[in-house]
């Protein structure tokens, strides 16, 4: 049942970043990579890998994007030069990124923590707010553990 229009609605997006910090962002760290949200970068000695949180404009849910790129870091089509520590997802081709997902078609693409800043909330307190978003998270980090080491090797030898 949607809260009364007297109450606020709570803001699940802060939550969702900070859950992400507790559940995604120790995996990241374990693994090398450094950054804060939403870029991080993982630098070796042949390439870089890329991972960024991108969250819907409209609300409620968040992608997950990969990328990688030479040691050196990137020369955009302008000329300008991205240094190895300031690249992100966000500087490459969209040809150049992958999307983690938990199945096939865009919609697997999304990870969904809440329902559209326009639509009434999906929870009503803020330990069911954080329970959603700890199961987007958890959904996240799964699918990362799946995909994005085997994307980036795979990119690496093309």
């Amino acid at each position: 049942m949607p809260p009364p229009e007297s109450a606020p609605r709570i803001k699940s997006r802060p939550i969702m970043d900070r859950v992400l910090k507790e559940i995604f962002v120790p995996e990241l760290r374990a693994r090398g990579f450094t950054g804060s949200l939403p870029h991080f970068r993982r630098i070796r000695q042949d390439r870089i890998d890329l991972i960024s949180f991108q969250h819907a404009m409209r609300g409620g849910q968040f992608f997950v994007e990969l990328s990688q790129c030479g040691p050196a870091g990137i020369k955009t089509e302008s000329g300008e030069a991205i240094p190895p520590d300031k690249v992100t997802v966000h500087d490459m081709p969209a040809g150049d990124r992958f999307h983690l997902s938990t199945g096939w078609g865009w919609r697997s693409k999304v990870f969904a923590y809440d329902r559209p800043s326009y639509d009434p909330p999906l929870a009503t307190t803020e330990a069911a707010t954080e329970a959603n978003c700890a199961k987007a998270a958890r959904k996240a980090l799964e699918a990362f553990t799946k995909q994005a080491e085997n994307w980036w090797e795979q990119k690496a030898r093309r």
